[in-house]
């Protein structure tokens, strides 16, 4: 059922740009979150705990150009 309804929802999205995807069909949570993983990842290491919501910050935050940092 939920895949219907995810599957449903994307359908009615006319664009693959993350950004409206999240506007559309998501939370707002997701691009603030993506927001401070990125800039947090420069000056230290990131642990995204919290399943499947931070499952779709890292996939919203690769689709914008986000790549894992190393630490010097």
């Amino acid at each position: 059922m939920k895949n219907k309804i995810a599957n449903d929802a994307l359908a009615k999205v006319k664009s693959t740009n993350p950004f409206d995807v999240v506007a559309a069909v998501g939370d707002p949570m997701i691009p603030t979150v993506a927001g401070m993983l990125s800039t947090a990842s420069s000056l230290t290491k990131v642990i995204l705990a919290g399943g499947t919501q931070m499952a779709a910050v890292l996939a919203f935050s690769k689709m914008t150009g986000y790549e894992k940092k190393t630490l010097q």
